[in-house]
């Protein structure tokens, strides 16, 4: 009986969680929409997130779809004098656990950088 009762309370509380931050209003998804348009189809690649894209065999359709679906890790925005930062961490198609840092503007997205989070690449990019 306690442990229906236990499990019920739980599976209510992740319900709720999980409206909540579907809703935008708690979690780490809660600047999606509060700040930029994460399917604004204008995305710039920086050289440098070029670079980093192609040492960790990621393409254009992974950090879309990243964008669309990951999570912003709220302990790592930064801001600077060039604007906010935001790192977008989620898994791509291949099981990759990534993180993309992306600059929004006005009408574009900037892709800053892309990160493997769970292997180093060798890479040469500067």
């Amino acid at each position: 009986m306690i442990f229906a009762l236990v499990a019920g309370f739980f599976l209510v509380l992740l319900i709720y969680r999980q409206t909540l931050t579907n809703s935008g209003k708690a979690g780490t998804n809660r600047y999606s929409k509060e700040v930029f348009n994460r399917l604004n189809p204008n995305l710039v690649f920086s050289k440098h997130a070029r670079c980093r894209m192609a040492c960790r065999h990621i393409d254009e359709e992974e950090i879309k779809e990243l964008l669309k679906s990951g999570t912003i890790n709220e302990s790592k925005i930064q801001k600077g004098t060039r604007g906010t930062t935001y790192p977008v961490e989620g898994l791509s198609r291949d099981g990759q656990l990534l993180r993309i840092v992306v600059a929004p503007h006005e009408e574009k997205i900037v892709v800053v950088t892309v990160i493997d989070l769970r292997q180093e690449w060798s890479c040469d990019c500067h």
